[in-house]
């Protein structure tokens, strides 16, 4: 009886880390369809939340201008002894 169970716990386990790595190194279409079957229709739309929740697209409203970079030229950065 143990070993029944044994290969039923073990089987099952097998069976569902084959379908996290199908679920995740297969491709969008696949997961998206998989996600709607399971009816999680807002994680199957695909659109990420921003974390400010202001514009959800973080991407680009954090990104600042190049200008905003600080430049020392490495003649003038000083060494430790």
């Amino acid at each position: 009886m143990n070993s029944l169970l044994d290969n039923f716990l073990v089987g099952v386990v097998l069976l569902a880390s084959i379908g996290y790595a199908l679920y995740k190194l297969g491709p969008r279409n696949l997961r998206r369809h998989i996600l709607t079957l399971l009816k999680l229709k807002s994680a199957a739309a695909g659109k990420v939340q921003g974390a400010c929740g202001e514009c959800d697209s973080c991407g680009a409203a954090a990104a600042q201008p190049a200008s905003s970079d600080i430049r020392i030229p490495v003649a003038k950065i000083g060494r430790r002894d």
